[in-house]
């Protein structure tokens, strides 16, 4: 799905990556392998004020585990497109 929605995204655009899932397959693993492949993917700066149950994860995105704040867990990464 990044792949075939990142060319979409015009430079400076930003996409937001989110799963219910808590597996770093499906999570930083997929963030890591992504930005590997992109010259123009970076991480973007996060809103301020993120809730204290959310956990940065290995700088990749942000995540919270089932039992946080009434969650079945869940991750995402905030993407910015730089330049080509």
């Amino acid at each position: 799905l990044l792949a075939a929605l990142w060319p979409l995204l015009r430079p400076g655009g930003r996409l937001l990556y989110a799963t219910c899932s808590i597996l770093h397959e499906e999570n930083a693993g997929v963030i890591r392998r992504f930005m590997a492949s992109r010259s123009d993917a970076m991480l973007a700066v996060p809103p301020a004020g993120l809730p204290a149950w959310l956990r940065s994860v290995g700088g990749t995105g942000w995540q919270a585990l089932p039992g946080d704040a009434g969650t079945d867990g869940l991750y995402y990464a905030l993407m910015a497109r730089g330049s080509d």
